[in-house]
């Protein structure tokens, strides 16, 4: 993981990027070959682009139809989930940006073997205004209760 792909108020140490790395890997691709897709599948997707989301755990892969290649992946670890699915739904609706795909809240084993919870998104850029900066949606979901670090990574 580069560090120009990486946005966040906080340093990284190595375990955290590790961690970062095990939840979802994605990629876009342009619909093109290589990837041979019949011709049925490619005019379902009616797109240029695709992202390809896929899960180390269940071993699925997803393809996601995309509207711009403007894609960010927000992870979010939680101290208390009790408001936060409301509270990010909200901010998204207020904000108008779409949301591409998301894992939804997961827990994963940390270094010292505690349970982390993690929300993990991917979000269209474009489908909001362009002012809309990566430091902007940081400041304003750390005021959500309950969000502990956020970290954004370019796609």
């Amino acid at each position: 993981m580069s560090q120009e792909n990486l946005f966040h108020k906080r340093d990284l140490n190595d375990i955290e990027k590790i961690h970062l790395d095990e939840l979802t890997y994605a990629e876009i691709k342009e619909l093109k070959n290589p990837i041979e897709l019949s011709e049925k599948i490619k005019n379902l997707l009616n797109t240029e682009y695709i992202l390809i989301v896929s899960n180390e755990d269940t071993k699925v892969i997803r393809i996601i139809p995309l509207k711009s290649k403007n894609i960010i992946k927000i992870v979010i670890y939680l101290e208390e989930v009790s408001e936060f699915i409301r509270d990010i739904i909200s901010f998204y609706n207020r904000n108008n940006i779409e949301i591409v795909y998301t894992s939804g809240i997961c827990f994963r084993k940390n270094k010292i073997n505690q349970e982390d919870c993690i929300y993990e998104a991917y979000l269209d850029l474009d489908s909001c205004c362009k002012e809309f900066t990566k430091t902007k949606i940081i400041d304003e979901i750390e005021k959500i209760k309950g969000v502990q670090k956020i970290f954004i990574i370019n796609i």
